[in-house]
């Protein structure tokens, strides 16, 4: 069984980037508020 992947509009991915440059928590924090993960921000990037 498969699962479907989820899509993440370009305004998402900004907002999550821009998190993870200006927040003082660390990237896996702030991937893990967005309910992502810490490789998708750094793959944004």
């Amino acid at each position: 069984m498969s699962k479907n992947r989820r899509k993440y509009d370009e305004e998402f991915k900004k907002r999550a980037v821009r998190m993870s440059y200006t927040s003082e928590r660390a990237v896996t924090e702030v991937a893990k508020s967005l309910g992502i993960t810490s490789n998708m921000i750094y793959l944004w990037r």
